[in-house]
């Protein structure tokens, strides 16, 4: 390797792995080499925790601060990751957590008491497997019951179910509800 620091404070440079805590029953590891630096726990145990933390309120990212994989801060958690796995007894990892914004045509909206209908967008990213969690605006009409599903790939079906025994009144024609999606 050709790189060497340019601090003019000064600089000191390792052949070989820097290990830290060797006085201690667990220590930390910094090592570099042909498939990238790696930071690992070390000691005799089988396992061995590693914590990484910012001071107070200071952010701890992960990545370049343009595009860190792992933002955290005491009002942010990022993960950008293929599989979030939370808890060891889960078998099944959590793919994504997605938000979508949908409106409803109010010719989808039942009219009578106890009447129900579908109204259908198509979302990307949503498959059957997804658990679905749905909130309508202020602005809509305290009078309808709400479910959302999934019945095929990217096909977000929410079935709205009247609770009154007349038809929507003013101001509910423009009605939107957040769905809030997570993926496994």
């Amino acid at each position: 390797m050709e790189y060497r620091s340019t601090n003019d404070i000064g600089y000191v440079h390792f052949q070989g792995d820097l290990v830290a805590g060797v006085g201690s029953s667990h220590a930390v590891q910094l090592s570099g080499g042909s498939t990238g630096g790696l930071i690992q726990p070390v000691g005799d145990d089988t396992s061995i925790s590693l914590s990484i933390r910012a001071k107070n309120a200071g952010t701890l990212n992960i990545g370049s601060a343009t595009s860190a994989i792992l933002n955290l801060n005491s009002t942010i958690v990022d993960l950008q990751s293929t599989r979030i796995q939370i808890g060891d007894i889960s078998t099944t990892g959590l793919q994504a957590v997605d938000r979508y914004l949908v409106q409803i045509d109010t010719a989808a909206m039942p009219l009578g008491a106890g009447a129900s209908g579908d109204t259908v967008s198509t979302q990307a990213g949503l498959t059957t497997n997804c658990v679905l969690a749905i909130t309508p605006h202020a602005t809509f009409s305290s009078r309808y019951d709400f479910q959302a599903f999934c019945s095929t790939a990217t096909e977000l079906r929410i079935r709205l179910t009247n609770r009154a025994a007349s038809s929507f009144g003013s101001g509910e024609s423009s009605n939107r509800v957040n769905v809030l999606a997570f993926m496994f």
